[in-house]
């Protein structure tokens, strides 16, 4: 009974998913046209795309595969993170189980198949879906005594998206309480030879074998968005948990609690593999709803504990009606997450075309221009084969614009096209720095008397601008 219950959970997601994926259309994102652009700039030699040092790269691998054997890359990445989001259900339903039990893994299933973030996410070729998977698989593999597969998926998440490599905390944890040196030291050794590779590339490329992490790590205290425009307080993860993801995640305390008190140390894994990720994440300045979704399937496990442990007491306490609580409390579970999850899909989801960004987006599809392109946005990437140099990149500010300018007035012969927009968040200036707002105007003044303006539209706030020349 309760295996069909769990298939009846997958099934559910599945066509859910499948019926959005299908019928929807869904804009592509900014770290989507970063990621797309950087996969064409591998597979073809840096000939076309772009190319940012601040990224992992597996995404774009994957992505840029898709692109150099004839899909697009952006509905080829949104197939594989739907098999991606099914496995992560599954994996977290199979890991639920070997830390605790069968109901417990069918509670937090339920939870996390329809969590608001994660069934969001899953619409956008984005790294969180899938580095979570991977992920989940590590520890899937280190569950079954399979180190050293282990460390290779571990390794494979963090060059997915660099903030999983945090999970190695609570993996060393894991090991000493297994009090087992030999083994810690084989999913070591394989966790640091996944890494290796991209070690010796970053030495390579830029002279310091940590390159792209230190620069990452850089950039994300600079970027705009999350830390000045949509700037949120310490406790922003606490309060989506609760507020935006399930208010029944406030189980997860009595499954903290219960675990602490009864010394159930298998438990201990889960419980830092929830609490370690979301204190780092905590103390960043960068506070994104999206970064919850590394560490949201070990809370919906707690969260899963605890409320079986609820309704163990009830089955206790009102013996009568013991054979229906569990089934009761499932069904409610079940379909309060998944209107929670829908609620939050439908509110949030541009299902409508932009007709001015797709224009401005796709412009090289019925233009050519000769000599370099330089863009404000790289989503331009996903939409044609074309080489693009990068404005924004990697935090714009003040500095950054200047530099572009002097480029401009010094280079512009060999310049062909200049994109630039305001809506992606790649010139936008910090509400401060009246220097840079200054320069976005001299620099479009320039641009207009020296390039012939070949697009302009708007929509809301939201303009759109490409000269060439």
């Amino acid at each position: 009974m309760k295996n069909k219950l769990f298939y009846f959970i997958i099934l559910i997601a599945i066509i859910l998913r499948l019926f959005f994926l299908i019928t929807d259309y869904h804009e592509i994102w900014w770290d989507s046209g970063a990621y797309i652009g950087m996969g064409k700039y591998i597979f073809s030699g840096g000939s076309v795309g772009l190319w940012e040092d601040i990224r992992p790269v597996v995404w774009p691998v994957v992505l840029g595969f898709g692109w150099f054997v004839g899909f697009n890359p952006e509905v080829f990445g949104r197939v594989i993170t739907f098999l991606f989001s099914i496995g992560c259900i599954i994996l977290v339903h199979v890991i639920s189980r070997r830390f605790f039990d069968e109901r417990t893994a069918l509670f937090a299933s339920s939870i996390f198949a329809f969590s608001p973030v994660f069934f969001y996410l899953g619409f956008h070729t984005y790294t969180e879906i899938p580095s979570l998977f991977l992920l989940l698989l590590s520890f899937y593999f280190l569950t079954s005594g399979r180190y050293s597969v282990a460390g290779i998926f571990l390794g494979i998440s963090t060059l997915t998206r660099f903030p999983m490599g945090i999970f190695i905390a609570p993996v060393l944890l894991y090991f000493f309480f297994k009090f087992k040196l030999q083994t810690l030291l084989v999913f070591l050794s394989s966790f640091l030879i996944t890494l290796l590779p991209f070690f010796i590339f970053n030495y390579v490329m830029y002279g310091n074998f940590l390159a792209s992490f230190t620069a990452g790590a850089f950039a994300i205290k600079q970027v705009l968005g999350c830390n000045v425009l949509r700037a949120m307080p310490w406790s922003a993860y606490l309060k989506w948990i609760v507020l935006s993801e399930h208010p029944i995640h406030l189980f997860a305390v009595l499954g903290i609690l219960y675990s602490l008190f009864s010394k159930n140390k298998k438990a201990y894994f889960i419980i830092t593999a929830a609490v370690i990720p979301l204190t780092y994440y905590s103390q960043m300045n960068c506070r994104d709803y999206r970064y919850l979704l590394s560490f949201l399937p070990f809370v919906a496990m707690l969260t899963g504990y605890g409320l079986n442990l609820f309704v163990l007491w009830s089955e206790h306490k009102i013996n009568m009606m013991k054979r229906w609580i569990f089934p009761a409390v499932f069904v409610l579970i079940l379909f309060s997450s998944l209107w929670q999850g829908l609620v939050y899909y439908t509110g949030n989801e541009i299902t409508t075309i932009d007709v001015a960004a797709i224009n401005y987006f796709s412009f090289l599809k019925s233009n050519d221009v000769d000599g370099e392109l330089w863009t404000a946005n790289p989503i331009v990437a996903a939409f044609s084969d074309k080489k693009y140099e990068k404005i924004y990149y990697p935090v714009y500010h003040e500095q950054q614009y200047l530099d572009f300018y002097k480029y401009l007035a010094n280079s512009s012969q060999k310049i062909g096209a200049v994109f630039l927009d305001n809506c992606g968040g790649g010139i936008i200036c910090h509400p401060d720095d009246r220097i840079c707002r200054k320069q976005n105007d001299i620099t479009i003044d320039f641009l207009s008397k020296n390039f012939m303006p070949a697009y302009n539209a708007s929509k809301g706030n939201c303009w759109y601008k490409i000269f060439i020349k």
